[in-house]
């Protein structure tokens, strides 16, 4: 009975391992979806807002970007908001980071998936000359079924990264941080989905 149940407990533990390596997500038909992007919050220590709101901008470009020249549907921004407001949920209260929040924005709407990133931290560095100059972002993203109870990503972090030379701004290497982490996160997802021609 010992040995029986030591197995079976292996045979379990092994399945649900080969299950996490494995990260597959369900395939989807791009021109049938509907996507929610939520609007990014940021929530690094930057210390100048403008800088800041730059680095929100270029998160939600950049997920606009990936979705779209793949051909998923997007619902418009001001639909978003307004429906947001109406159903009283601040996003930039850490409670709302969840699952449950997120599918009931994206029901609201009437979309499919809802993606929902939170950048939290961000940095720049440059060599003693100056002459080489790279971008350092942390973001966090929800990636969401709104048909499914499981999220796809649920509040998965990495860091993107971003070099430039002589010349370069840090706060733009930043933002082209920001974006690089979106794409390490999404990138598994977005493999069954080439983009579009003319969408690249």
């Amino acid at each position: 009975m010992k040995l029986t149940c030591i197995v079976t407990l292996l045979l379990l533990t092994t399945f649900s391992s080969a299950i996490g390596q494995n990260n597959e997500f369900p395939k989807y038909v791009p021109d049938a979806t509907t996507v929610c992007i939520v609007p990014v919050v940021n929530r690094s220590a930057e210390k100048h807002a403008q800088f800041k709101a730059r680095q929100s901008e270029a998160g939600a470009d950049e997920l606009i970007k990936e979705f779209s020249m793949r051909g998923f549907k997007l619902v418009d921004e001001a639909i978003i908001t307004r429906a947001m407001s109406d159903l009283k949920i601040d996003m930039n209260d850490t409670a709302s980071f969840n699952t449950a929040t997120l599918t009931k924005i994206g029901k609201s709407v009437n979309a499919d998936l809802t993606v929902f990133v939170v950048i939290t931290a961000v940095e720049q560095h440059s060599n003693v000359e100056g002459n080489d100059v790279n971008g350092k972002a942390k973001v966090t993203l929800w990636l969401i079924d709104n048909k499914n109870p499981a999220p796809l990503l649920n509040g998965v972090t990495k860091e993107g990264v971003s070099y430039g030379w002589l010349g370069a701004l840090g706060t733009a290497m930043i933002r082209h941080a920001v974006a690089n982490g979106e794409r390490n996160l999404l990138n598994d997802f977005f493999k069954p989905y080439p983009v579009k021609k003319g969408r690249g």
